[in-house]
């Protein structure tokens, strides 16, 4: 997201005096990509800097906090993955559902909200480096984030999909 990418580039000068103790894994895009990579390395932060991964499973385990959108696909990887997440609903969403799906995860503790129109560099290290100072925090959030996920969804669809096929009989076969 570019407002997310440009909030991020802009919080850079803010983490000076954490900044050797950050990793940073930013997923920018192919738009922002050049100018975010240039930003961290303008800034000497320990960045992997990529356009796009193909393997977010790995990168939520290494992560303790994740900054990102709220759609239904991301929250249900935070969720089962128990993360702690700063969400930035996309302001544009129908229904404004994005917005809605991030309350669930606040109102529960799992996560913080950022309204895209509120996003900043300042506010955003304001709220990373409190984090960072207080990494209970992110446990707690972690702990209450995994209360939401649904571990067994996949299964879940399989079995459905199963029975609409099969019918009740083909649960007994």
């Amino acid at each position: 997201a570019h407002s997310i990418n440009m909030a991020m580039l802009d919080s850079l000068g803010f983490f000076e005096q954490i900044k050797d103790s950050l990793k940073i894994i930013h997923q920018t895009g192919n738009k922002d990509f050049e100018e975010i990579s240039r930003g961290y390395k303008k800034y000497g932060m320990d960045a992997t800097v990529m356009p796009f991964v193909d393997d977010m499973v790995s990168l939520y385990q290494s992560a303790d906090l994740l900054v990102c959108r709220a759609g239904a696909t991301s929250l249900a990887e935070i969720t089962a993955m128990g993360k702690a997440s700063i969400l930035v609903p996309f302001p544009s969403a129908a229904n404004d559902h994005q917005m809605k799906n991030a309350l669930k995860l606040k109102e529960t503790g799992a996560a913080e909200i950022v309204p895209d129109k509120d996003l900043s560099g300042k506010l955003l290290s304001e709220i990373i480096i409190r984090f960072f100072r207080n990494p209970k925090k992110i446990e707690e959030m972690e702990n209450r984030s995994v209360k939401l996920g649904n571990n067994r969804a996949a299964e879940k669809i399989v079995d459905i999909c199963t029975d609409l096929v099969l019918g009740e009989e083909g649960k007994n076969a």
